[in-house]
């Protein structure tokens, strides 16, 4: 069996402001359990940003008021948990995240809709509320209808991403090739268009998770990332470590709102995931 080694959190601030922001579902987790988690590390021309976690929660005490609590819990804004509260109805997955980087740790809370996407915007299939210091933006996440075959026939530029974005969509493209080539459950990836009204933000993000492929798999491809950004190279080396054995859930890939390239790897977690971040922290783990 292969040992999945533990996961690089960055011991010292960022893990303990991630380690806090597990405090509220920590207290709550035995009316509100997780039904999954995932992990993720951001790359882009700023470094590497592995402190980020994220949590599938129990839908049935998240639409109560159980759920309304833990939200309070986490300081979320009163009109941003107000729109929550009115796409809530349609939901069928409750997800919480954070991600921990040098401006402090930013909280969100996903929403994916009933049938597939929310039945009075088809074709939004997710959205997010995110909120740090008083900033507030809200993502929306749309399936994009199109096969791999059709993804691999087209640029960045076809795809409605920015020119900046370019160079990242050549490594989205290496990696949806290797899953071509191994005839991997291509039948099954999907493409999400994401959007922010506020923003510049244009990205996508690719869903993985059914070609069972590992992060190993395309390590190839992914080490691009450190040419592209040189000031990932350290991180990138420890986490592709880490990630390696463990099952590739999602990249994505585009220009954040900022208008800075970026690409975001999502790999399968566990309790023992988070665990390891409540030790590094020095936190206890009951």
């Amino acid at each position: 069996m292969t040992r999945v080694s533990t996961w690089p959190w960055t011991a010292g601030e960022r893990s303990e402001a991630l380690s806090d922001w597990l405090g509220p579902w920590l207290r709550h987790r035995g009316q509100i359990p997780a039904t999954g988690y995932e992990f993720s590390c951001r790359f882009g021309p700023d470094g590497a940003w592995p402190d980020r976690l994220l949590l599938a929660l129990d839908p049935a005490p998240m639409r109560t008021e159980k759920g309304a609590q833990l939200l309070s819990d986490w300081d979320m804004p009163d009109g941003l948990k107000h729109s929550w509260q009115q796409d809530a109805r349609y939901a069928k997955q409750f997800l919480m995240a954070a991600q921990a980087s040098h401006d402090g740790v930013e909280r969100r809370a996903y929403l994916g809709f009933e049938t597939e996407e929310h039945p009075l915007m088809p074709g939004l299939v997710m959205r997010g509320y995110k909120w740090c210091k008083g900033r507030e933006r809200v993502s929306d996440y749309w399936r994009v209808p199109v096969s791999a075959q059709q993804l691999l026939q087209q640029g960045a530029l076809s795809s409605g991403l920015p020119i900046q974005a370019e160079a990242v969509w050549g490594v989205l493209m290496q990696v949806l090739q290797t899953a071509w080539v191994r005839d991997q459950g291509v039948d099954h990836i999907e493409l999400w268009a994401v959007t922010e009204a506020a923003t510049a933000r244009g990205s996508v993000c690719l869903r993985l998770y059914e070609t069972g492929l590992c992060v190993a798999d395309v390590a190839h491809a992914l080490k691009r990332l450190t040419t592209l950004w040189p000031s990932c190279a350290l991180v990138c080396e420890k986490t592709f470590q880490a990630l390696g054995p463990r099952a590739l859930g999602w990249l994505a890939a585009g220009t954040d709102g900022a208008g800075l390239p970026f690409m975001t790897i999502y790999c399968e977690a566990g309790p023992q995931d988070v665990q390891s971040l409540l030790e590094v922290s020095g936190v206890a783990y009951a």
